[in-house]
């Protein structure tokens, strides 16, 4: 057994030494050859003679005669060889003990190396991600503007034709007209929120704003909206509402309006004959929403990326962005909903749109219209035509209204005058209306401010709510929504 130990002891020492090459030069105080262990020529080394200087040969010593014991890992005395040396001293002479070290000097400068290119590599991450910080801020300040720029006179168009409308009986072709106006400007803008929302859902900044509304108004613009798709057309459109259904529920009547315009018009995009069904149902807290039609259908192996962004099922080349499908679907996720597709080749599609809900009492949304004739209400907007269309609908509800185009005079009106409600846009010139609210309760100005904006972002909701808005409304500003925001702060602020 012990034999075995030895040999192995033995074989280990002999591939070490084969390895490291020992080689331990004898010098004394003054550096001059003793004698030598090991194999000179394995470091380039002259043969010594006795009695001579070692110094030209290891340049090393020099100043190290005092030490007793001194280390140095890489020494490159040489240009081909790499030693680590270590330099004993055992009374009057010192033991120079060079060990090979090319495999170790080899590992350093590559990991040298690796360091030095992870520096780089890391300076150049940090330089993308600050050119892509900058590039997302540029595109969200771009969208913020777009927003503005689309939303606000939509906001207007939308507000004025529903004013047309009430102005004239269902026999009245004018009516027919202002709802063909409503409708497609509903349309229209859920065709630009896809496009502007789409940044704001990869960002999860998407703002949703839960408020009660009556369903049969999202029914009839639905009805409205689509029903010129089948004048000329060989297709039938049906609208069904279950008796379950409750008159009112607490959701998102935007964002609920965008899924359903975006299903129901692929429906009507990509059938050529037939019908397109929508079904409305109540089950169990949910809102359930079907959306069929007699068209292609989608092959089941499309079916699993067909709520992916840009990716697209067509066998007709239909034109389209493919986004309108992936946003719908998010969007029901910010619902606490979900979107499920039912489909067979040929035989037509099936959307199912499932949204937690609850039902909300008609009178609470109305009861906004009594006992308004003392309220002043001050409308602070830059947009002309929506200072008109918001000062219509207060002083038809009994209101008295104020005017300001843009935050200093916002500022001037709320020091000076007696106000019981501020109607405030959030971009505005001269002073924002963050730094308009921030100002006010710095002031302790006490009154309820609803902050109106044509942003997408959840972060302008979150600012303008932190700054000391009491409510939050999303343009284009409604009937229904404004007037459930007014009654909850008269309702709720005391």
């Amino acid at each position: 057994m012990n034999q075995h130990v030895q040999k192995i002891a033995e074989n280990l020492y002999t591939l070490t030494a084969r390895k490291l090459k020992p080689l331990i030069v004898v010098v004394d105080d003054e550096n001059n050859y003793i004698s030598h262990y090991g194999e000179l020529a394995d470091y380039q080394l002259p043969p010594f003679e006795a009695g001579q200087s070692c110094i030209e040969a290891l340049p090393f010593l020099v100043g190290l005669e005092q030490e007793p014991y001194v280390s140095l890992p890489i020494v490159n005395f040489n240009e081909s060889n790499v030693s680590s040396v270590n330099v004993i001293r055992i009374s009057i002479h010192r033991y120079v003990v060079l060990l090979e070290a090319g495999e170790e000097h080899q590992r350093q400068q590559q990991a040298t190396q690796d360091s030095n290119e992870a520096k780089l590599l890391y300076q150049k991450l940090q330089k993308l991600t600050q050119q892509l910080e900058v590039a997302n801020n540029a595109k969200s300040r771009f969208i913020s503007r777009m927003s503005h720029e689309f939303r606000t006179p939509i906001s207007s168009i939308l507000g004025y034709s529903d004013l047309l409308a009430s102005n004239y009986s269902s026999d009245d072709n004018e009516l027919q007209y202002a709802r063909a106006i409503e409708s497609n400007t509903q349309y229209l803008l859920s065709l630009i929120d896809n496009v502007l929302e789409h940044a704001q859902l990869e960002a999860d900044k998407l703002l949703i704003n839960i408020a009660p509304f009556p369903l049969n108004e999202l029914i009839d613009t639905l009805e409205h909206m689509f029903r010129a798709h089948t004048e000329n057309s060989n297709i039938s459109f049906n609208v069904q509402a279950s008796k379950t259904l409750p008159k009112a529920i607490y959701s998102d009547y935007i964002r609920l309006q965008q899924i359903l315009i975006n299903l129901i018009g692929n429906a009507f995009k990509f059938t050529d004959e037939g019908s397109v069904t929508v079904n409305f149902n109540w089950e169990d807290g949910e809102l359930i929403i079907r959306v069929s039609d007699t068209g292609p259908g989608i092959p089941v192996e499309h079916q699993a990326n067909i709520f992916h962004a840009y990716n697209r099922y067509d066998a007709n080349n239909k034109k389209g962005a493919g986004l309108g499908l992936a946003i719908s679907a998010q969007i029901a996720e910010k619902l606490n909903g979900r979107l499920e597709l039912e489909s067979k080749f040929r035989e037509g599609c099936l959307f199912i749109l499932r949204v937690e809900a609850r039902p909300a009492d008609l009178s609470s949304i109305k009861s906004a219209l009594l006992n308004n004739s003392a309220k002043n209400v001050l409308i602070v907007e830059d947009d002309m035509d929506l200072v008109e269309l918001l000062k219509i609908y207060l002083d038809e509800f009994g209101y008295s209204t104020i005017t300001a185009t843009d935050g200093k005079d916002a500022l001037h009106r709320c020091e000076n005058e007696a106000i019981d409600l501020v109607l405030l846009d959030m971009q505005l010139p001269k002073l924002s209306g963050v730094d308009v609210v921030t100002k006010l309760r710095e002031k302790n100005f006490n009154t309820p401010i609803i902050a109106m904006t044509a942003s997408l972002n959840n972060d302008d909701k979150t600012q303008a709510m932190r700054a000391g808005c009491n409510e939050f409304l999303s343009k284009p500003i409604q009937l229904s929504p404004l007037m459930n925001a007014i009654n909850n702060i008269f309702e709720n602020h005391v």
